[in-house]
């Protein structure tokens, strides 16, 4: 029986997936699976992927057409047959350790996961930055699991939210089986939102297993990210009010997208070069969500352009900005 299964989704990493592939070749832990899920790439990537899994034949090969990492994942838990499961993004990499000090640390505990440490792989130099907050081992269970740490998908951070860095049981995975969001960001945070309340231990460990490349909204403009991040926001309401958590949470998941949207905005002067018109208008279009407007009045703003905006950093970005044009504040 295989003991992990690896599964990575993959699009268009032509130029950084051997890393991933070969980190995953190389782990000390040798019995394993790795499920390589080719979501519909136009590059090199089905190419690269067919090389390796030649090379090895632990390497397992899915080539589908574009559907989104969510289904792309599914696909490779469909495909998978370890006991244990592990998600790692086709542009990260693992320590040679990582699947043995995770496995390890699940068999001595009895942990329905096993979270590890990372570090941030920033720029197209490859510096690595370790995590700056410090991780010590520890175990937590019911009820203070649930009761103290389900806020970590709400907008304060206790724990890690992501996918990768961790190693599953497969059987809480399979018997409580997220459903496909539909996100292209925040789609990790969802999926284990999903399956935390059926969790009763995790551990963490301080080993640092995980290499992640740091992009996303903090190195670059996305335009849909906002509008993911407004489904998102909708999507945590009613699990808070599934689990009854809206008194705890309620307020720092509304906070959490009012934040979002002052990067969101400072993003549009640092990566674009749109005109101070179109700014306005797109900054406009995204206030204007159902969910934004909700969160605004949770939180107790009103729903004014740039009321939302009351930090100095981002006022004084802006100010030029709004001087010169004809809004009514």
């Amino acid at each position: 029986m295989i003991d992990i299964s690896i599964i990575v989704p993959i699009y268009n990493l032509e130029n950084k997936l051997s890393k991933c592939i070969e980190s995953l070749l190389s782990q000390t832990f040798k019995n394993i699976e790795i499920i390589l899920v080719n979501d519909g790439s136009k590059d090199n990537s089905l190419k690269i992927c067919r090389y390796y899994q030649n090379i090895d034949k632990r390497i397992i090969v899915i080539d589908i057409s574009n559907s989104g990492v969510e289904k792309a994942r599914l696909k490779g838990l469909e495909k998978s047959c370890g006991e244990y499961v592990m998600y790692v993004d086709g542009d990260d990499w693992l320590s040679n350790s990582a699947c043995e000090l995770l496995y390890n640390n699940l068999k001595e505990t009895n942990a329905d996961i096993v979270i590890g440490n990372y570090s941030r792989v920033i720029g197209k130099k490859g510096l690595i930055k370790k995590n700056n907050r410090e991780v010590t081992n520890c175990i937590i269970e019911t009820p203070s699991l649930f009761e103290e740490f389900y806020i970590s998908f709400f907008g304060v951070n206790k724990i890690p939210v992501t996918m990768w860095g961790k190693l599953y049981r497969r059987e809480l995975i399979i018997n409580n089986l997220p459903p496909i969001f539909g996100l292209k960001h925040g789609e990790d945070l969802c999926f284990n939102m999903h399956l935390f309340p059926f969790v009763n231990k995790i551990s963490i460990i301080s080993d640092e297993i995980y290499y992640y490349r740091y992009g996303g909204m903090t190195n670059k403009m996305n335009t849909s990210i906002f509008i993911d991040a407004c489904k998102a926001y909708e999507i945590k309401m009613r699990y808070l009010d599934r689990y009854n958590y809206f008194d705890r949470a309620g307020i720092y998941t509304a906070i959490e997208l009012k934040n979002f949207l002052n990067t969101y905005i400072i993003n549009y002067f640092i990566y674009t070069n749109y005109n101070k018109k179109r700014i306005v208008k797109e900054i406009k279009e995204a206030m204007e969500q159902t969910s934004f407007k909700a969160a605004l009045k949770l939180i107790n703003y009103s729903a004014k352009f740039l009321c939302v905006l009351n930090d100095i950093s981002i006022m004084s970005l802006l100010k030029n900005v709004f001087d010169n044009e004809k809004i009514a504040l």
